[in-house]
């Protein structure tokens, strides 16, 4: 956000950026409201997809809908009949947990919960258990790779037997 702010102070014509969701949503009213053209290789966030940009804000990357869709055609593939949805609670995961779930509806997969955890979750224990007791044989999981990490070690932790498949969303593609 310091970097925007820096362009939009020296009255730039075009920000290759934000360079991701979070970013992108704390900072393209600014943005927007300067008259400043905007182009993101990464933000993909279901909540930019409406937003009132005034025709000045571009996604090189496809909006997380269409991910969402593909998610839950892999839950689907693995012949399972219950998911949960775990996810990082905020404007990116939210969305994308709903429209994930949307998507589920259309296939024979049902979801028996969704679960949802913050960053400032030191201890996500609980959250994993939940995940297992909800006896859903798939589970997915919609975080960034920081987060979303940290949530699939715990889970790592337990007995993960009943699970069929974990699906994660492409943030957590690295790790």
């Amino acid at each position: 956000t310091t970097a925007i702010q820096s362009l939009l102070d020296d009255d730039v014509d075009v920000i290759v950026g934000p360079g991701s969701s979070t970013i992108a949503l704390s900072t393209l009213d600014e943005i927007v409201s300067s008259g400043t053209l905007a182009c993101s290789p990464t933000a993909s966030a279901l909540a930019l997809d409406g937003f009132p940009d005034g025709g000045l804000f571009f996604r090189t990357a496809p909006s997380d809908s269409l991910q969402a869709h593909a998610i839950a055609d892999v839950a689907d593939q693995t012949g399972a009949l219950q998911a949960a949805i775990v996810h990082i609670d905020d404007a990116y995961g939210r969305d994308f947990a709903d429209s994930v779930g949307a998507a589920i509806a259309d296939g024979s997969v049902s979801v028996t919960e969704t679960i949802t955890f913050t960053a400032r979750d030191v201890d996500l224990t609980d959250e994993a258990r939940q995940l297992l007791d909800s006896g859903a044989q798939v589970a997915i999981v919609l975080a960034g790779d920081d987060d979303g990490t940290r949530f699939l070690e715990t889970l790592g932790e337990l007995d993960t037997s009943a699970l069929e498949a974990v699906v994660v969303n492409d943030a957590m593609r690295s790790p």
